[in-house]
């Protein structure tokens, strides 16, 4: 027997973040929230370690404020408290452009981690799990023991290397069979179809399977800085860090507290060199003065 094919949605959040659409379900769910499945939706659902975006959907009469993005009954749907009724037809949706570029930025940014830890850790790391969010990234990797800091520095700079080399990103679909061949990494534990989405930077930094979104050219991160290491588990370590506008913030952040500790040392020059001398200078005295009461 003949069977009427059910919709699935499709992601169209690859090419556009701001989409005109229809809603093609729609389910009614606890706290007054509601499921809505949409013909087409920029809408990324959490997978492979980025995490789902928010935003919005305006109908006629109707609108709804995305917080959350999953699969209910096999099907990608966005959720949120409707303001009105949602009802079927037209419908505009739409991910904050910003916010999502900012997630493409530490997506991408995880692709480069693992060749620059490799070229400095040894060929033993392996990546262990992922965080990528709007605001930071998170990257697991296989590695015993701590890594000290002139490590970091140079995994910070390699990667940022990566970024300067304004390297294209292109992604492409092919058999799995083909793409594994073709040397490109699955991640252990994961499941994959018979076709895959492939992500390659060039220049051979990276070829990876993901279905993430990510920048059109590494040069679009701008810079990356790491915020820690720690380890998390037996041979596993963890590298948070950030990129772009909140790795710009975080420069600017770090710069008014030396400026403030510059002002509080009465000091009107800020440059690092100076206040540790002035520090160290403070330091001195205060022995001195230690000695002198003893």
């Amino acid at each position: 027997a003949e069977h009427e094919a059910v919709p699935t949605g499709k992601f169209v959040g690859y090419d556009s973040t701001d989409v005109h659409t229809a809603v093609i379900a729609v389910k009614p769910l606890e706290d007054g929230q509601v499921a809505v499945m949409l013909r087409e939706s920029p809408f990324y659902a959490e997978s492979g370690g980025q995490v789902s975006d928010s935003g919005s959907i305006t109908g006629e009469g109707w609108s709804l404020e995305v917080n959350e993005v999953r699969k209910i009954e096999g099907r990608v749907a966005a959720i949120g408290r409707p303001q009105g009724n949602v009802s079927f037809g037209p419908a505009h949706a739409t991910v904050p452009a910003s916010t999502r570029r900012d997630t493409e930025r530490n997506h991408t940014a995880t692709h480069l981690l693992p060749a620059a830890l490799r070229e400095v850790l040894g060929e033993h790391v392996h990546q262990a799990g992922s965080l990528v969010a709007p605001d930071r990234l998170r990257f697991d990797f296989t590695h015993h023991g701590p890594i000290a800091t002139a490590q970091l520095d140079q995994i910070e700079m390699l990667v940022n290397e990566g970024i300067w080399a304004n390297a294209d990103v292109r992604s492409s679909e092919k058999p799995y069979k083909d793409a594994i061949a073709a040397g490109a990494m699955a991640l252990f534990g994961e499941k994959y179809g018979d076709v895959v989405r492939v992500v390659e930077i060039a220049g051979g930094r990276s070829t990876e399977l993901c279905g993430g979104t990510h920048v059109r050219n590494t040069g679009q991160i701008g810079m990356l800085r790491i915020l820690s290491e720690s380890g998390v588990a037996a041979g596993v370590r963890r590298i948070e860090a950030v990129t772009g506008r909140r790795a710009y913030a975080l420069l600017r952040e770090r710069e008014a507290a030396l400026g403030e500790l510059a002002s509080r040392l009465k000091m009107n020059a800020t440059t690092p060199e100076l206040v540790a001398k002035r520090v160290d200078a403070l330091l001195a005295e205060r022995k001195q003065l230690e000695r002198r009461l003893e």
